[in-house]
C-alpha cells in the first residue's frame, strides 16, 4: 500500500526519516522541519530551520534532532520543540542513543558537542578536520567521529581515546561499545577493538558501493560491483551472497539478531527483501528506487516522491511473515496505595516483538484486593507503548503480591497469555 503525505511546510522536501516504530515521519525542506503521523496527521511544522541532517532517537518520548546550517543542534519531541544548543559551523552529523543517554552533533569546523537527552552539555571537542559522520554506541561512554581526512576518532568526556586511519570515504560505521566496524569501498569491512586496533578485516572481492549494519552489529550487508549482495555475521563471516538484477540505489538492514531483513532498492521502482536464509520477496516501491528510511522491522519504507512535493510511505506486507511474534513487556510504576482505600497502579505495556498484538486484556488480581480488575487495551503495534492507571483497593497494609495476566491475539484465533507477579507496598491508613 502506498500513501502520499503533502507537507504544509513551504519548499521542496529534501530529507525524510521514519521513527523506528513507524508512528512518525520526520522531514525537512530547505528552510523548515515537520512531523507527521503515519496516517497523514500533521503534528507540527517549524519554519526558518535550515536542516542539514536529521536523526530520530527511539525512546519515551522519541527525540527528533536536526543539525542546522546556522550552527545549532535542535531537538524536538512529538508535542513540539524541546531544546536547542549551539555547536558551531555547519552541523552535518547527528547521532543519539537512549541507552547511552546522549545526543552528539558534529560540524564542518571540527567541533563535536555531546549533550544529555534533556540538553545538558556533557562534553565539547575540537578536532583537526570536518566531522562527516557520528556514532553513539549504546554502552561504553564513547562517541565515534569520522573526519573528512579519512580518520575515525573515538572520544570520551576527557578527549580523544584512539584514532584509526581509513584513508577512504566511509560507507558504514557502527559500534557496540566493545567493537567498532567501518566499511570503505576498497578496504571493505575493518573491525577495531576497544583501543582502536584492527582485529580482523573482510576485504571485498571487487569494490564496495554500498554497505549497511544492523542495530547492535549482529549483521552487516554490502553490495559489490558488479552488483553482488552479501549478508553476513561480522563475528564469524558466515552468511551468503547473491547477484542482483541491476545496480542498486540503496541498501538497508532491519530486524534483529535472530530476524535480519536486508532490503535493496533497485530500478525500476522496486524493493528486493532477503532474510537470513536467502528467501526473497519483491515489492513495488512506487515512483522511486531509493529507500530513504525504514521502520525497525523493515515492514514500512519512506521515500520522497513527485519531485520533492510529497513524502511517500510504502507498506511492505510480505515481510511480516518473517517477523517474530508479539512480545508484551509490562512495567509497574510507583504505586501510592493505602489499605482500605481505592488507589491507582501506574502500568505501561510495550510490544517489543515484530508483529502486532490485538485484543489485549490486562487482569490484575490478588487475594488481598477487594476485587479483580480487567482492563481492555485494544491493539499494540510493534514498538508501541500503552500507559494506563488501574484503580485497586487493597484490604491490608504491607507487601501486596499482584498477579498480572496479559492476554492477546497474534493472528486470527491464536490467543496467547503471559503471567507475571509483582510486589507493591501498601501503607496503613493514617491515624
Amino acid at each position: 500500500m502506498r500513501r502520499e503525505l503533502a507537507p504544509t511546510a513551504p519548499g521542496i522536501v529534501e530529507r525524510v526519516v521514519l521513527s523506528p516504530d513507524g508512528r512518525f515521519v520526520f522531514g525537512s525542506t530547505d528552510d523548515a522541519v515537520f512531523l507527521f503521523e503515519r496516517d497523514g496527521t500533521e503534528r507540527w511544522s517549524f519554519p526558518r530551520v535550515p536542516a542539514e541532517t536529521l536523526n530520530v532517537c527511539e525512546g519515551s518520548p522519541p527525540l527528533f534532532s536536526c543539525g542546522t546550517w546556522n550552527g545549532t543542534l535542535r531537538v524536538h519531541v512529538p508535542d513540539g520543540f524541546a531544546w536547542q544548543r549551539p555547536v558551531g559551523g555547519l552541523v552535518a552529523a547527528v547521532a543519539a542513543s537512549e541507552s547511552a543517554g546522549r545526543v552528539a552533533a558534529g560540524s564542518w569546523d571540527g567541533t563535536v558537542a555531546v549533550f544529555g537527552l534533556d540538553g545538558t552539555p556533557l562534553a565539547r571537542h575540537r578536532l583537526d578536520d570536518a566531522v562527516q559522520r557520528l556514532a553513539v554506541p549504546p554502552v561504553g561512554g564513547l562517541v565515534l567521529a569520522y573526519l573528512a581526512s579519512g580518520r575515525v576518532v573515538a572520544l570520551d568526556s576527557g578527549g580523544e581515546v584512539w584514532r584509526a586511519e581509513l584513508g577512504e570515504p566511509l560507507l558504514a560505521l557502527a559500534s557496540s561499545g566493545h567493537e567498532t566496524f567501518a566499511a570503505t569501498p576498497a578496504g571493505g569491512f575493518v573491525f577495531l577493538d576497544a583501543e582502536g586496533r584492527v582485529t580482523r578485516r573482510r576485504p571485498p572481492v571487487h569494490r564496495l558501493v554500498l554497505a549497511a549494519t544492523a542495530s547492535g552489529g549482529a549483521w552487516a550487508a554490502c553490495v559489490e560491483t558488479p552488483p553482488l549482495l552479501r549478508l553476513f555475521r561480522p563475528e564469524d563471516g558466515s552468511g551468503w551472497e547473491t547477484p542482483l538484477p541491476a545496480a542498486p540505489t540503496s541498501l538497508a538492514l532491519a530486524g534483529d539478531a535472530e530476524t535480519p531483513v536486508c532490503l535493496v532498492g533497485v530500478p525500476p521502482g522496486r524493493i528486493l527483501a532477503f532474510n537470513r536464509w536467502q528467501v526473497t520477496v519483491e515489492e513495488p516501491l512506487g515512483g522511486t528506487d531509493e529507500l530513504t528510511s525504514l521502520t525497525r522491522w523493515g515492514t514500512e519504507a519512506a521515500a520522497i516522491g513527485d519531485g520533492g512535493r510529497t513524502v511517500v510511505l510504502v507498506d511492505l506486507p510480505a515481510l511480516r511473515r518473517w517477523l517474530p511474534p508479539p512480545r508484551l513487556v509490562l512495567k509497574v510504576g510507583a504505586a501510592a496505595l493505602v489499605a482500605g482505600r481505592v488507589g491507582t497502579l501506574a502500568l505501561a505495556v510495550t510490544n517489543e516483538g515484530g508483529r502486532a498484538a490485538s485484543r489485549i486484556e490486562l487482569r490484575v488480581a490478588s487475594e488481598f484486593l477487594r476485587a479483580t480488575r480487567t482492563e481492555a487495551l485494544g491493539d499494540l503495534e510493534p514498538g508501541e507503548t500503552r500507559q494506563l492507571r488501574v484503580a485497586v483497593e487493597p484490604e491490608r497494609a504491607g507487601e501486596l503480591l499482584l498477579t498480572l495476566t496479559i492476554t492477546f491475539q497474534d493472528g486470527p484465533g491464536e490467543t496467547s497469555s503471559e503471567l507475571r507477579q509483582e510486589v507493591v507496598e501498601v501503607r496503613p491508613p493514617a491515624g
